[in-house]
């Protein structure tokens, strides 16, 4: 039978698959799978942790601002009649936007994994400003991907980013405008995915050694075992011995990317 459409609303998802209803989903390049994957499954368990979600809290009320206000929209709600209107005032958080909400979830989850630097895209700017200002509270360094005509357009944010922040290093890509990440800076991901592949490389080396080594182990065991018999009679056949098991293959264990990203 067919399985019911899942209705197309945020209060049924995402499913595992990421998806709400119809809508959603994950649309990477495949060699950022490995550390997508892996992302999910820290955040899976730092959810849950309530040492991370008390250091969140924290974080968000004290350094971030939050919760941020509502203002009634006076003005607005005369003009449009009807319902009362009004603005949560996301531009009151630290430095100025609904941008540092989470920013602050990321760079938790950065120290969590054990990373070691922080990079970023932005358009507008308010991203790599936020970005830079938590980099900068946990002391990581900190590089923001810009395009050539964003840069020139918002100097505020840029100044925000590269002067009054201090940590940030900004980085002007030749495209006009901000692009497809893996596009615009392939050697962070093209480093983070060498050595997720060398690492797969290793555990299948080790699986082999160790196959290889009990093999000889089992071997081993057989000489000795018909040496045993030489000592008790003359002589010795084949069936004297049960024949040889081959040891099943070791699963190579999952291995999570380590990437200084």
């Amino acid at each position: 039978m067919n399985k019911p459409a899942t209705p197309n609303s945020f209060r049924t998802g995402p499913d595992e698959q990421g998806m709400f209803g119809m809508f959603g989903g994950r649309f990477v390049a495949e060699t950022l799978m490995p550390l997508i994957l892996d992302l999910e499954k820290e955040w899976e368990a730092a959810k849950n942790d309530p040492a991370f979600k008390a250091e969140l809290t924290a974080l968000s009320t004290f350094y971030a601002g939050r919760p941020s206000k509502l203002y009634f929209a006076e003005g607005l709600t005369k003009h449009l009649g009807g319902a009362k209107i009004y603005f949560k005032r996301e531009d009151l958080n630290h430095t100025g936007s609904h941008k540092i909400n989470n920013c602050l979830g990321q760079i938790l989850l950065a120290k969590r994994m054990g990373k070691k630097r922080i990079i970023a895209e932005t358009g507008a700017g308010q991203h790599g400003v936020a970005s830079a200002t938590v980099a900068a509270r946990f002391g990581y360094p900190c590089i923001v991907y810009m395009g050539a005509t964003d840069v020139a357009r918002q100097s505020v944010t840029r100044f925000g980013m590269s002067a009054s922040v201090g940590q940030a290093v900004l980085e002007e890509e030749k495209q006009q405008w901000l692009g497809d990440g893996s596009r615009l800076h392939p050697k962070d991901y093209s480093e983070a995915t060498a050595r997720e592949v060398d690492l797969a490389v290793r555990g299948m080396i080790d699986e082999a050694y160790q196959a290889a080594k009990d093999l000889l182990q089992a071997r081993m065991a057989d000489l000795r075992a018909g040496a045993r018999l030489l000592l008790e009679r003359e002589t010795i056949t084949p069936a004297d011995f049960p024949p040889l098991q081959r040891p099943e293959a070791r699963k190579v264990p999952a291995v999570a990317a380590q990437s200084a990203l």
